[in-house]
């Protein structure tokens, strides 16, 4: 599941299909795992403001992350164009959605 189809708010529901109470701490639980979910996206994406490419395991450990979250967060990423894979070195390096996200907000800051 991606952080787009992580339930959250009012919306979360239990196992049996009823609705948790927002304030739950099952509701709570999820909000906040939502947010850890962008947190460690944003963590991954600034791990190459310093370096060109980086391997899983290095992105893992600079993160803090297990290899396999990495691992589903870098996925993600690319999917989604933010990060590329060098499949000859099997590394992993900013994508072309990550260039127009920077392009983006360079056309917008100097407005």
């Amino acid at each position: 599941m991606s952080f787009v189809d992580a339930p959250r708010g009012p919306d979360v529901q239990l196992a049996d299909g009823l609705p948790a109470l927002p304030d739950s701490p099952l509701a709570q639980s999820m909000q906040r795992s939502g947010t850890q979910v962008i947190s460690r996206t944003l963590d991954v994406i600034e791990c190459f403001f310093d370096v060109p490419e980086r391997g899983v395991n290095e992105i893992a450990r600079l993160c803090g992350l297990s290899p396999s979250t990495a691992h589903r967060v870098v996925r993600a990423l690319v999917a989604r164009g933010y990060l590329e894979q060098n499949a000859s070195r099997n590394r992993y390096r900013l994508g072309p959605s990550a260039i127009q996200f920077g392009d983006a907000v360079q056309r917008h800051v100097s407005d």
